[in-house]
Protein backbone atom coordinates (compact mmCIF):
# COMPACT_ATOMS: atom_id res chain seq x y z
CA UNK A 1 0.00 0.00 0.00
CA UNK A 2 1.40 3.46 -0.89
CA UNK A 3 2.39 5.66 2.02
CA UNK A 4 3.37 9.26 2.43
CA UNK A 5 7.03 10.08 2.87
CA UNK A 6 7.39 10.97 6.56
CA UNK A 7 10.91 12.24 6.92
CA UNK A 8 11.56 15.95 7.37
CA UNK A 9 13.29 17.63 4.46
CA UNK A 10 14.96 20.92 5.49
CA UNK A 11 15.91 21.55 1.84
CA UNK A 12 12.53 21.92 0.17
CA UNK A 13 13.48 22.23 -3.51
CA UNK A 14 11.02 25.02 -4.29
CA UNK A 15 7.88 26.78 -3.21
CA UNK A 16 5.78 29.86 -3.80
CA UNK A 17 6.35 33.02 -1.78
CA UNK A 18 3.40 35.41 -1.96
CA UNK A 19 4.55 38.91 -1.03
CA UNK A 20 5.18 42.29 -2.64
CA UNK A 21 8.82 41.31 -3.25
CA UNK A 22 11.27 38.50 -2.50
CA UNK A 23 12.67 39.89 0.79
CA UNK A 24 12.85 36.97 3.23
CA UNK A 25 12.06 34.40 0.52
CA UNK A 26 13.88 31.05 0.74
CA UNK A 27 16.47 30.54 -2.01
CA UNK A 28 15.28 28.74 -5.18
CA UNK A 29 11.65 29.66 -4.46
CA UNK A 30 9.40 31.68 -6.76
CA UNK A 31 8.07 35.08 -5.74
CA UNK A 32 4.45 35.64 -6.75
CA UNK A 33 3.55 39.29 -6.32
CA UNK A 34 0.87 39.96 -3.71
CA UNK A 35 0.59 43.49 -2.36
CA UNK A 36 0.39 43.27 1.43
CA UNK A 37 1.84 46.72 2.13
CA UNK A 38 -1.57 48.09 3.10
CA UNK A 39 -4.73 45.97 3.19
CA UNK A 40 -7.57 47.91 4.80
CA UNK A 41 -10.01 46.30 7.20
CA UNK A 42 -12.61 44.36 5.22
CA UNK A 43 -10.62 44.45 1.96
CA UNK A 44 -8.94 41.62 0.07
CA UNK A 45 -5.93 41.63 -2.24
CA UNK A 46 -5.31 39.15 -5.04
CA UNK A 47 -1.89 37.92 -6.17
CA UNK A 48 -0.62 37.57 -9.69
CA UNK A 49 -1.45 34.22 -11.26
CA UNK A 50 1.08 31.37 -11.22
CA UNK A 51 1.24 28.41 -13.63
CA UNK A 52 2.09 25.38 -11.49
CA UNK A 53 2.96 23.28 -14.55
CA UNK A 54 6.18 25.32 -14.94
CA UNK A 55 7.57 23.10 -12.14
CA UNK A 56 6.39 19.83 -13.69
CA UNK A 57 7.78 16.85 -11.78
CA UNK A 58 8.14 18.83 -8.54
CA UNK A 59 4.43 19.28 -7.89
CA UNK A 60 2.08 17.48 -5.56
CA UNK A 61 -1.66 17.95 -5.19
CA UNK A 62 -1.07 18.57 -1.46
CA UNK A 63 0.62 21.78 -0.37
CA UNK A 64 1.75 23.05 3.02
CA UNK A 65 1.18 26.74 3.72
CA UNK A 66 2.45 29.18 6.33
CA UNK A 67 1.31 32.79 6.68
CA UNK A 68 2.31 35.80 8.74
CA UNK A 69 0.61 39.17 8.89
CA UNK A 70 1.58 42.40 10.61
CA UNK A 71 -1.12 44.87 11.71
CA UNK A 72 -1.16 48.62 12.21
CA UNK A 73 -2.97 48.19 15.54
CA UNK A 74 -4.11 45.41 17.84
CA UNK A 75 -6.76 43.03 16.57
CA UNK A 76 -9.77 41.69 18.45
CA UNK A 77 -10.10 38.10 19.68
CA UNK A 78 -11.86 36.04 17.03
CA UNK A 79 -10.85 38.19 14.06
CA UNK A 80 -9.36 36.33 11.10
CA UNK A 81 -7.42 36.84 7.92
CA UNK A 82 -8.98 34.49 5.35
CA UNK A 83 -6.94 32.82 2.60
CA UNK A 84 -8.44 31.82 -0.76
CA UNK A 85 -7.20 29.92 -3.81
CA UNK A 86 -8.58 31.28 -7.06
CA UNK A 87 -7.87 28.59 -9.64
CA UNK A 88 -8.18 27.94 -13.36
CA UNK A 89 -7.78 24.57 -15.04
CA UNK A 90 -5.81 23.62 -18.16
CA UNK A 91 -8.46 24.89 -20.57
CA UNK A 92 -7.92 28.63 -20.06
CA UNK A 93 -5.76 30.61 -17.65
CA UNK A 94 -8.00 33.62 -18.19
CA UNK A 95 -11.13 31.94 -16.81
CA UNK A 96 -10.37 31.92 -13.11
CA UNK A 97 -12.64 31.29 -10.11
CA UNK A 98 -14.38 34.46 -9.01
CA UNK A 99 -14.32 35.86 -12.55
CA UNK A 100 -10.85 37.33 -12.05
CA UNK A 101 -8.45 37.70 -14.96
CA UNK A 102 -4.97 36.22 -15.06
CA UNK A 103 -3.40 39.47 -13.86
CA UNK A 104 -5.98 41.09 -11.63
CA UNK A 105 -4.86 44.07 -9.59
CA UNK A 106 -6.58 46.21 -7.02
CA UNK A 107 -8.84 45.56 -4.10
CA UNK A 108 -11.56 42.91 -4.08
CA UNK A 109 -14.36 42.28 -1.61
CA UNK A 110 -15.29 39.16 0.31
CA UNK A 111 -18.34 38.81 -1.96
CA UNK A 112 -15.97 38.73 -4.99
CA UNK A 113 -14.33 35.65 -3.43
CA UNK A 114 -17.58 33.67 -2.98
CA UNK A 115 -16.68 31.24 -5.81
CA UNK A 116 -13.08 30.75 -4.70
CA UNK A 117 -11.77 28.15 -2.23
CA UNK A 118 -11.31 29.41 1.35
CA UNK A 119 -8.52 27.04 2.39
CA UNK A 120 -7.29 28.62 5.59
CA UNK A 121 -7.85 31.22 8.26
CA UNK A 122 -5.23 32.99 10.35
CA UNK A 123 -6.19 33.78 13.95
CA UNK A 124 -4.86 37.31 14.33
CA UNK A 125 -4.73 37.28 18.13
CA UNK A 126 -1.91 34.76 18.34
CA UNK A 127 1.63 35.82 19.22
CA UNK A 128 4.50 36.13 16.71
CA UNK A 129 2.65 38.45 14.32
CA UNK A 130 -0.08 35.88 13.68
CA UNK A 131 1.97 33.03 12.16
CA UNK A 132 -0.25 30.09 11.23
CA UNK A 133 0.02 27.13 8.88
CA UNK A 134 -2.00 24.34 7.34
CA UNK A 135 -2.44 21.94 4.45
CA UNK A 136 -4.36 22.55 1.21
CA UNK A 137 -5.13 20.43 -1.84
CA UNK A 138 -4.58 22.26 -5.14
CA UNK A 139 -6.05 20.63 -8.24
CA UNK A 140 -5.82 23.55 -10.69
CA UNK A 141 -2.98 24.36 -13.06
CA UNK A 142 -3.20 28.15 -12.63
CA UNK A 143 -3.60 29.69 -9.20
CA UNK A 144 -3.89 33.09 -7.61
CA UNK A 145 -3.99 33.66 -3.87
CA UNK A 146 -6.38 36.09 -2.22
CA UNK A 147 -5.91 37.47 1.30
CA UNK A 148 -9.07 38.86 2.91
CA UNK A 149 -8.52 41.06 5.95
CA UNK A 150 -11.63 40.30 8.04
CA UNK A 151 -10.31 42.31 10.98
CA UNK A 152 -10.90 45.88 12.17
CA UNK A 153 -7.16 46.68 11.82
CA UNK A 154 -5.15 47.37 8.68
CA UNK A 155 -2.52 44.87 7.52
CA UNK A 156 0.67 46.88 7.12
CA UNK A 157 4.16 46.03 6.04
CA UNK A 158 7.08 48.08 7.27
CA UNK A 159 9.64 45.53 6.11
CA UNK A 160 8.59 43.34 3.16
CA UNK A 161 9.04 40.14 5.17
CA UNK A 162 6.53 41.37 7.83
CA UNK A 163 3.59 39.85 5.92
CA UNK A 164 3.71 36.88 3.56
CA UNK A 165 2.18 33.55 2.59
CA UNK A 166 4.48 30.62 1.74
CA UNK A 167 3.26 27.47 -0.04
CA UNK A 168 5.29 24.39 -0.95
CA UNK A 169 4.39 20.95 -2.31
CA UNK A 170 4.22 18.04 0.13
CA UNK A 171 6.31 15.03 -0.98
CA UNK A 172 4.56 12.59 -3.28
CA UNK A 173 3.24 9.25 -2.04
CA UNK A 174 5.91 6.57 -2.04
CA UNK A 175 5.29 3.32 -3.89
CA UNK A 176 6.81 0.09 -2.57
Amino acid sequence: MPRRLKRYNPNIPWGLYFSEDDTGMPSDWTNVTLDLTSVAAGDAHLSNQYDISSKYGLVSEWWRWRARFNFQSATVVGELVKLYICGADDSASTVIDGGFGASYTGTVTEADLANCDNFGNVDTTQQDASIQSGLVRIMDRYISLAVHNATAAEITTTVASDSFVKMWPVPQIETP
